[in-house]
């Protein structure tokens, strides 16, 4: 008979594995970076985002700027945990 935690797969267990809760982890950080970046975006206004017309702040720049950098963000860190995960994992398996 197994085990009750070796049945259930775990947030905390592979990269690949059958559990949504790295997702909902991903869509919350995903959240928190796009209104960091936005209100430093917002706050320090770099020329990506001004207007050329009226050398004012646009709005949809700023929160398109930072949706792809959250989503950039977002993607190295995770492709640095599946790394780490790969590594330990053949690590633990040698020793």
């Amino acid at each position: 008979m197994q085990d009750r935690d070796s049945a259930c797969p775990t947030a905390s267990g592979d990269a690949f594995s059958t559990s949504w809760g790295w997702i909902g982890s991903l869509i919350i950080y995903f959240v928190i970076f796009v209104i960091i970046f936005y209100l430093v975006y917002l706050s320090l206004a770099p020329p990506f985002v001004l207007d050329s017309n009226t050398n004012e702040v646009d709005n949809a720049k700023v929160l398109l700027s930072s949706v792809i950098s959250s989503l950039i963000i977002i993607v190295v860190v995770w492709l640095i945990r599946v790394v780490t995960r790969k590594v330990t994992n053949k690590i633990e398996n040698v020793a």
